[in-house]
């Protein structure tokens, strides 16, 4: 009888574990969904793609949780706003905005997220520097072309270009922020 008390207690000991592992899993990766959400509504507003503090979180997400989590996190932030949540700017939701002018610039957040943690995982900062600055840039890329779909040749001059200074300043941001990491680590 004391043995099987003693197998029970484990068994429970180690589903506790589980469970407090899983959860130290998930919530950095809901917890930077959710810091998305909120800078997204950090908004100037502009015509049809607002200016934004939502790359720079995105960014962040990666740098701060790596690559595969950082990637995670922007995936159940596009979930939460295709199933209704205000999350995307001006507290928009629903499926619509992400078959809409700035889907683009949304779906290639979770790309956006990995690749900002590959750069911070990089040890050699000046590959990881490069990495940023390409997603950075691809990023405006994805997001003009679909808007392209939506206003044709206009997409450049109101999708991409009003962001070329503040797309990168918020790569420095991010990738700064991995050196800190980096070195308090």
């Amino acid at each position: 009888m004391f043995s099987r008390e003693k197998s029970m207690n484990k068994a429970q000991n180690l589903s506790l574990s589980q469970s407090k592992v899983a959860l130290q899993s998930v919530l950095p990766v809901v917890g930077m969904a959710a810091v998305t959400a909120v800078a997204a509504q950090v908004t100037v507003p502009w015509w049809l793609v607002p200016i934004t503090l939502q790359t720079l979180a995105v960014m962040a997400a990666g740098v701060a949780l790596g690559a595969k989590k950082g990637a995670a996190s922007q995936v159940v932030y596009l979930a939460a706003g295709a199933l209704g949540a205000p999350v995307f700017a001006g507290l928009g939701a629903g499926p619509l905005h992400l078959a809409g002018p700035t889907a683009g610039y949304l779906l290639f957040f979770p790309v956006l997220a990995y690749l900002f943690g590959l750069a911070a995982e990089r040890r050699s900062s000046v590959s990881g520097w490069l990495i940023a600055g390409a997603a950075s840039l691809a990023t405006l890329v994805v997001g003009g072309l679909v808007l392209s779909g939506f206003v044709g040749a206009k997409a450049w001059t109101v999708g991409v270009l009003p962001f070329l200074l503040a797309e990168p300043a918020k790569a420095i941001l991010a990738m700064a922020g991995s050196h800190l990491r980096r070195k308090s680590a």
